[in-house]
């Protein structure tokens, strides 16, 4: 059995957790170089490691790949045993969204809610498909953030924006993530950060609440009860040293004992 040990404020292990989603390729690779030390990120889009710059502190886990059934396998049980060797200080899952398609093209292939008058198929994938799907994202996310939380390592996961929710009668209601609404649910209460971004005129920006028709978005690391959106000043040559990185905020916000950290500036 694992020791089980009681931390007090100087010993416990601190580390951020979250998502990042918005539009394809509005930057939500890139940005993530700015997490703290040597990173691993875990790819399930394909070609995704194209936004990613050579450097010595980044390594590149391409299962795009892999079949989905080994895709499925390795994130399920493989991979947290690696993540707990501690190896790594950040670890990235890109993306959510492509996550979900594999983890439903590999229900249909496995028949997953057949029955006689029913078989799954692309076009109609049926209620236990899509189940199977959300079952799988939730427990994926929970098994990496436990690894990860277990040595200290920051554990983000990027999703994509989804097409506008609308009511009955076209009436825009919200843009959220291209994910299940139970597996939004499930998978947000999980982590610490839920952000979004975009970028407009040629300016990458970042929302830490809801706002602008656009949900969830939530932090433990910054203040939102005033403003909730910035423009994120961020040098991809950089990586974690400069002012607007995840690696620099994080120093910030241990340093002042954890209190939640003023909207960056």
């Amino acid at each position: 059995m694992a020791e089980i040990v009681f931390e007090t404020n100087e010993t416990r292990k601190s580390r951020t957790s979250g998502i990042l989603w918005g539009l394809a390729k509005c930057g939500k690779t890139t940005f993530l170089t700015g997490l703290p030390g040597k990173k691993l990120f875990v790819l399930f889009d394909p070609d995704g490691d194209q936004s990613l710059p050579d450097h010595e502190d980044i390594t590149i886990l391409r299962l795009y790949e892999q079949s989905d059934d080994l895709i499925l396998r390795y994130a399920t049980n493989t991979l947290p045993t690696i993540l707990r060797k501690g190896e790594y200080d950040s670890v990235i899952y890109d993306s959510l969204s492509t996550l979900g398609q594999i983890a439903l093209m590999q229900a249909i292939k496995d028949k997953i809610g057949e029955s006689k008058i029913f078989t799954p198929s692309i076009e109609a994938p049926g209620l236990s498909a899509y189940g199977a799907r959300t079952a799988n994202i939730v427990n994926i996310v929970s098994r990496a953030l436990r690894a990860t939380g277990a040595v200290g390592a920051h554990c983000w996961f990027t999703s994509h924006e989804d097409e506008p929710k609308t009511d009955d009668k076209g009436n825009f209601l919200h843009i959220t993530l291209t994910l299940s609404g139970k597996a939004s649910s499930q998978v947000g209460l999980n982590v610490s950060e839920i952000w979004h971004m975009s970028v407009n005129d040629g300016k990458w920006r970042i929302m830490v609440a809801p706002g602008r028709g656009k949900k969830p978005m939530g932090s433990r690391m910054f203040d939102v009860t005033g403003s909730t959106e910035f423009v994120l000043r961020f040098d991809p040559a950089k990586g974690e040293h400069q002012e607007h990185s995840i690696a620099q905020w994080f120093n910030k916000w241990i340093e002042g004992g954890r209190q939640k950290l003023p909207v960056p500036k």
